[in-house]
């Protein structure tokens, strides 16, 4: 039976092309970031190339296809960044594909304002 404390939604991605730790196509878990730097890098756990499972900090233009998951109990000490409901995740995983896509296409002024919009949907 979950309680209102197991109801723990988090944000899963995949790694887009080639990178040097994790594997191409992984699904990783954002698990935290830093205040000072917005929504342009966080930390990410996920597989590795080499098959391990490890964490890593990560620029956000590297992953794609941004979704609300269910955060399982054994990680929620890794995952420090989850939302209650599914809904309220689904919403951040849509605004963090805007803002990855943005940082990809490299336009600035598509940045500036998909930035500013963004960070209303920050906690």
């Amino acid at each position: 039976m979950m309680t209102e404390q197991d109801d723990r939604f988090g944000l899963i991605a995949n790694v887009e092309g080639v990178d040097r730790i994790f594997r191409m196509g992984a699904k990783v878990w954002l698990c935290s970031g830093t205040g000072g730097e917005g929504w342009f890098r966080f930390e990410w756990w996920g597989m590795s190339r080499g098959g391990r499972t490890l964490q890593k900090w990560a620029p956000t233009e590297r992953f794609t296809n941004f979704r609300a998951a269910w955060v399982p109990l054994h990680m929620r000490d890794r995952v420090l960044y989850f939302r209650p409901t599914r809904a309220e995740a689904e919403t951040w995983a849509k605004n963090l594909q805007t803002f990855a896509d943005a940082l990809r296409a490299g336009s600035k002024s598509s940045f500036e304002d998909g930035y500013l919009k963004l960070s209303e949907a920050w906690p």
